[in-house]
Formats: C-alpha cells, structure tokens, sequence
C-alpha cells in the first residue's frame, strides 16, 4: 500500500489518497491527527506528504504522534518523501495553516543512530527518535532554488557551500525543500523512558 497523506487536490493514481477536507474527495477522508490511523502495523511501503507536514502537529504531542503513526504502519525500507516550504520562504509565512517548520535537522532528530552518537559527543538535541520508539534514516535533501539563486548555481558563479549558508540566512532564496526519509525496523535502540 501507498499512502498521499493531506492530499488535499492533488491525487495520485495508485496510492490512497488521504485528507481531512471532504470536499477535496480523497479516497478516505482522515484528520492525521487523530491516531491510531486505519491502518494496519508494517501494512504501507510509501508515504507522502507533499505540502501536508507543514500543516499538522501545532501541538508537539500531536506531532510526535503523526511520526509514531508514520513508524508504525511502515514496512522496513519504506520510503517517506515530504516535500514543504522552505521556513525562510514567504509561502511559509503567509499561510496562516502553516503551524510548524519543517527541517532536515528536525527530521534527522527521529534517527536513533545520531540520537545515540549526540548522547556519546555530550549534545543537547533531543533524541526524538529513542523518546518516541521510532527510527528513521535521512536519506536525501533537495533545496529548490529561486531565481536569482538558482540561476547562478547553474551557471557555476556560486559554490554549493556558499549556496547552503545562502539558504539557512537569506529570506526567499529556497522557495521548497524535498526531503527523503527510509523506515529502519526493527528500531536500532530501545526507546528512553522520561
């Protein structure tokens, strides 16, 4: 099974469509917030969340109950793309439905394994991935440049380090991020008790 989570209008053929908004007519209609989801544990091998992630989880339990959801209807391997505005975007800002940044750094912190090797160097990132009994693997980014970023990387005038500190300081420069995410079952580590 393949899920479009918060599909809203946009429709995939061969997945389940899922949104809250009836009006949009979804092959189910759910609030991803309300969990446990329909479906059945190691039960989906895709999901995406394509302009959804930024929409859900204003409140922070609510948010690490979507990724546990997200966890457990997962295969092992399961490939989870999001694709949301990039937080120094004004389409992040205007939309008054957007209630939380989504970052890479944000996602990597459900990786036990960096919430392992954060514990060991003595850091201060909370260890989402061994609080929440989930683990996921980051295994690409991808910025979408606007112009006249994306203009002059292509045309090599700026180097991609540079293009990074552009992108995490300059209000506009990053219009998207696509972030590619795998399932790790089972877990590496045991979930931390607080």
């Amino acid at each position: 099974m393949k899920l479009n989570l918060g599909s809203g209008y946009r429709k995939i053929s061969g997945w389940v469509n899922v949104d809250r908004d009836a009006q949009a007519k979804p092959d189910l209609v759910w609030d991803l917030e309300t969990t446990p989801w329909p479906w059945k544990n190691d039960s989906v091998e895709a999901i995406k969340l394509l302009h959804a992630l930024e929409h859900l989880g204003q409140d922070t339990s609510a948010y690490l109950a979507i990724w546990q959801e997200i966890w457990r209807v997962s295969k092992n391997g399961a490939t989870i793309e999001i694709v949301v505005p990039h937080w120094l975007h004004e389409n992040f800002v205007h939309d008054p439905t957007h209630v939380r940044a989504i970052t890479p750094i944000g996602l990597v912190m459900f990786d036990q394994e960096r919430n392992k090797a954060n514990i060991k160097a003595g850091g201060a990132e909370t260890k989402l991935g061994l609080i929440c009994g989930v683990d996921f693997r980051l295994v690409s980014v991808r910025y979408d440049l606007t112009e006249p970023w994306q203009g002059r990387m292509a045309r090599g005038e700026i180097d991609p380090a540079r293009m990074e500190q552009i992108v995490a300081t300059e209000h506009n420069a990053c219009e998207q991020i696509s972030l590619s995410l795998t399932t790790v079952k089972p877990a590496r580590f045991s979930a931390v008790k607080e």
